[in-house]
């Protein structure tokens, strides 16, 4: 059986939280490629686009008109797919949504198995929902384990009937989408929802994939949301009636009574669980945190953790030093400038050479016998004692001389016998961009991005990517360490609000 080709299309804008989790869990489970068309984002989810474009798993479409023309675009990427990817199967998503077959089975098994005359593929769509005050305490991926079971059946008099939602929008079951076959395709309506081919094709519907629906993961975003599209539709001369229907429902009520209406408080919900209404499901939680496993520093840096905030740190825990490490050392450098303006510093000198200097040459020396165990256990105690004399003042340490990436093994050793809590900052180059660097084994905590992401982030999103690696930096540094004015970096908005 040939293992067919399969291409994701993404049309995507202001996807920050999610869009990084989407990729990677989809890539990994059976997406051969991906083409993302971003539509004027401003919250960090270009970064994080052009970075896995940089790593060869996505071609990037930079599509800046506010017009609504979901079935033009998503045709377009269709096309690029079938015509320059070679994809045998195209499935057109949204960033808050993940088609997931059963567990231990691929995307690629399941289409493999149908037969040549099928063009599309119809699959369900699960909504998953939390309470209301959950989503303002918790990550959303934590908060998003409940859905309807069964789901209610939204009619279109429903949709007509100004009355509040009772039960809230989720609790009601959302249209089906398609995977499609794109060798006789000719348009993709908008949402996905049917596809016109160019010869007769036949439909099935999927009782393997099922599309998990995120849509509502933070109240200040949902409420974006529902403007821009309602906005969109409205200018739009062709748009049917009930085209995002519920958005501009939304957008014409209150904030307060539109969010109230899309999901329940925390009271109807646990009177729903309890009553058998709503069912505990935590796949996509746990795709999330499948998807996110050693991304997290990264994450912050992006701004892809709206609302959250580290913890401080124990003063009794060890110091956290932080071990900048790439190939340009023009950028080791000013990547080090910029922690140190973060808050981040070189510690009070002991007796003798400074702190930064002494490493540098014990790193020499390690270069000079890396073999020799007894060299290895002689520097390490050394590099211990060293953070021993100087306290407080190691913690926030930054150390980034030549020699450090060879040995960074003393480093992990040090860690283990839980002596200093380091951490890796690592510059990559292209083709390892930010979001899909892992940490390949290390067992330090690691934020690995391109040189200029981190040179050009804003300090509040560097100061959250930082404190996920343990390091808790003052807080009242945040404007000093601004990138400066006409640098020509990329900027990211770390706040998900625009």
């Amino acid at each position: 059986m040939t293992s067919p080709r399969i291409v994701l299309t993404l049309l995507v804008r202001d996807e920050v939280d999610i869009v990084a989790d989407m990729l990677n869990w989809h890539l990994a489970h059976g997406v051969d490629h991906v083409v993302a068309m971003d539509n004027a984002s401003r919250d960090g989810t270009t970064g994080i686009l052009e970075d896995f474009a940089a790593t060869g798993a996505l071609t990037l479409i930079h599509q800046p008109s506010y017009d609504y023309l979901q079935g033009v675009w998503q045709t377009e990427m269709a096309e690029i797919a079938r015509d320059r990817h070679g994809a045998d199967w195209v499935i057109p998503s949204d960033a808050d949504e993940f088609w997931m077959p059963p567990p231990g089975v691929e995307l690629r098994e399941i289409l493999a198995k149908i037969p040549p005359e099928v063009g599309s593929v119809r699959c369900e769509r699960r909504n998953l929902m939390g309470a209301r005050e959950d989503l303002e305490a918790r990550p959303w991926h934590d908060a998003l384990v409940w859905r309807a079971d069964p789901p209610l059946e939204m009619t279109p008099a429903r949709q007509a009937d100004p009355a509040p939602f009772d039960p809230a929008f989720l609790y009601y079951a959302l249209a089906s989408k398609l995977i499609v076959r794109p060798r006789h395709l000719q348009s993709i309506a908008r949402g996905a929802h049917a596809a016109r081919f160019g010869q007769q094709m036949r439909e099935i519907r999927s009782e393997e994939i099922v599309i998990y629906h995120a849509p509502f993961r933070d109240k200040a975003e949902f409420i974006a949301s529902n403007t821009r599209i309602a906005s969109a539709v409205e200018r739009d001369p062709t748009a049917a009636v009930n085209t995002s229907w519920k958005s501009r429902r939304w957008h014409r009520m209150a904030p307060e009574e539109a969010y109230a209406e899309a999901l329940p408080d925390a009271a109807r919900l646990g009177e729903d669980a309890r009553a058998g209404r709503v069912k505990l499901d935590t796949r996509l939680r746990d795709a999330v945190i499948e998807a996110r496993a050693g991304l997290g520093p990264v994450l912050a840096l992006y701004g892809a953790e709206r609302g959250q905030r580290a913890a401080g740190r124990d003063p009794l825990d060890p110091a956290v030093p932080l071990l900048v490490i790439g190939d340009d050392r023009a950028d080791v450098a000013a990547t080090a400038a910029r922690l140190g303006a973060l808050g981040a510093r070189r510690p009070p000198p002991p007796a003798g050479p400074d702190l930064q200097s002494r490493i540098a040459a014990l790193h020499r020396a390690r270069a000079a016998a890396p073999e020799d165990p007894i060299t290895a256990t002689a520097i390490r105690e050394e590099i211990r004692g060293l953070f021993e004399r100087v306290g407080s003042g190691g913690h926030g340490a930054v150390i980034s001389d030549p020699d450090l990436a060879a040995n960074l093994d003393l480093w992990r050793a040090l860690s283990r016998a839980g002596h200093l809590a380091p951490a890796v900052v690592e510059l990559t180059g292209p083709g390892a961009g930010g979001p899909v660097a892992r940490d390949g084994g290390e067992s330090l905590p690691r934020l690995a991005a391109p040189a200029e992401r981190l040179l050009a982030a804003p300090p509040e999103a560097l100061h959250r990517a930082v404190a996920r690696l343990g390091l808790w930096l003052p807080l009242h540094l945040l404007d000093t360490a601004r990138p400066e004015a006409g640098s020509g970096q990329p900027q990211i908005n770390p706040s998900g609000t625009g």
